[in-house]
């Protein structure tokens, strides 16, 4: 039997000679390394096993190789994190996929503590930080604390063990962040340094640790030289605590950085601070746009009946987007009648606020607004309406959304598919079409 030739391929040719000559020049021999199989989930079962079980050299040698990686990076962390469940902002894959596995697979961190190498002992209580809730919280702070303070090890390790300490709950570990914290804020500058990094994260774990935040280390945080520490003393400062706010607070909201003074106004329109009217006013005449969007914001925030006069005037004076941030604030503050009568604004942007801020509406004029525009002349505020009906009672919802099944923009029929199947499961059946026209399910519903 004749047999098929391969095609001659150069390219893979010349990929083995200049292999090859790479062995030759280097005397390198190309051999497994021990380290291909970190990233194979079946390599990490076998490093793992029970805690009653004895470990065997090769299992223990692969979950070592994993410690002795400092692979700390950081999360990029969005506007969103502020008041979404907090994440750890330092990451290191190949030990979050130990940490991921049951917690009667995972390896007993803990006896790792002692490990002669730094980087293995740091990660092994970052991780037991993370995961074991029977550790030894003494000698646990005190691991991380030691690695906190080691210079030869890389910054990101470092940092991501000052926030492991914030996790820890014992008074060893608040005794350690205290002192951590008096310690690196004598190195403060104006400029970016490891150092106040290393500061701000101190800050930032403290506070949400839960040291008291009338300690004198967060004021003195707070009158840094650095702005990065001031920010993040800012925005950890607990949001619903009822001490009077520390003076340096409020003269920040008149800091040179704009960041300062939005976290400054943020912290004080969260905690209702009698000082939060007056700084949030004259915020809205700040040269910087973010700032001014901020106040009005914070605006809707402070339950002040006060608040409804100057966001009336925005809703006359301001920019679009100063509008549709004013809509919300109103709605916040429960004003429904400038509310309303926002939804005859001339810009789209204006009435998709009002559609999105009518959430759990009563009573006719919400009725009517909402009926208004879910017929928009833009789709984007009829979607919006129709999205925010999900959020009413069905019996005031129903007949609106029905009426919407009819529309001939699909978006909103679609979106208002969606509301009435996620509170009446059997409207499932009003699937939108991709043409206009009442569906025989909706007919036999439908007056």
């Amino acid at each position: 039997m004749n047999q098929v030739r391969k095609p001659f391929d150069p390219a893979q040719v010349l990929f083995y000679v200049a292999t090859a000559l790479l062995a030759v020049i280097t005397g390198c021999q190309f051999a497994p390394t021990g380290f291909e199989d970190l990233n194979d989930p079946d390599a990490l079962d076998s490093a793992i096993s029970a805690p009653d079980e004895p470990q065997d050299t090769t299992r223990a040698a692969t979950v070592d190789a994993v410690l002795a990686r400092a692979d700390w990076v950081e999360r990029i962390r969005l506007v969103e994190d502020d008041v979404a469940e907090r994440q750890s902002v330092w990451r290191h894959a190949a030990l979050e996929d130990l940490l991921s596995r049951p917690a009667d697979s995972r390896p007993r961190f803990q006896r790792w503590l002692g490990d002669a190498d730094p980087v293995v002992a740091g990660n092994a209580a970052i991780a037991s930080a993370r995961v074991d809730s029977d550790a030894d919280t003494a000698k646990l702070a005190r691991r991380l604390a030691e690695t906190i303070c080691l210079p030869q090890l890389p910054m990101p390790m470092r940092l991501a063990a000052a926030e492991a300490l914030g996790s820890v709950s014992s008074a060893a570990a608040s005794d350690e962040l205290r002192s951590l914290v008096t310690q690196y804020g004598d190195a403060d500058s104006e400029g970016a340094t490891p150092q106040v990094d290393l500061h701000a994260m101190l800050i930032d774990a403290s506070l949400r640790h839960g040291l008291d935040e009338s300690d004198p280390i967060f004021d003195a945080a707070l009158r840094s030289v650095s702005p990065r520490v001031q920010l993040a003393t800012l925005r950890a400062w607990p949001r619903d605590g009822e001490q009077p706010l520390p003076s340096k607070i409020v003269q920040l909201t008149n800091a040179n950085r704009p960041e300062l003074r939005i976290a400054a106004l943020d912290l004080l329109a969260t905690r209702r601070s009698p000082e939060a009217m007056k700084a949030l006013q004259r915020a809205l005449n700040d040269h910087y746009a973010p700032v001014r969007l901020a106040a009005v914001s914070g605006l809707g925030r402070l339950g002040d009946t006060g608040a409804v006069t100057p966001l009336e005037d925005i809703l006359q004076t301001g920019n679009v987007k100063m509008q549709a941030t004013a809509i919300a604030a109103l709605a916040e503050l429960g004003a429904d009648e400038p509310l309303i009568a926002a939804a005859g604004d001339d810009a789209w942007q204006v009435r998709r606020a009002v559609a999105a801020a009518l959430e759990n509406g009563t009573g006719r004029s919400a009725i009517a607004t909402a009926r208004r525009l879910l017929t928009d002349s833009n789709s984007q505020v009829a979607q919006q309406m129709a999205a925010t009906l999900g959020t009413w009672p069905l019996e005031q919802s129903a007949p609106l959304l029905l009426d919407a099944l009819e529309s001939s923009s699909f978006g909103v029929r679609q979106e208002a598919s969606k509301a009435l199947a996620a509170e009446w499961p059997a409207a499932g059946q009003f699937r939108p079409r991709g043409h206009r026209g009442r569906s025989p399910a909706t007919t036999r519903v439908a007056p």
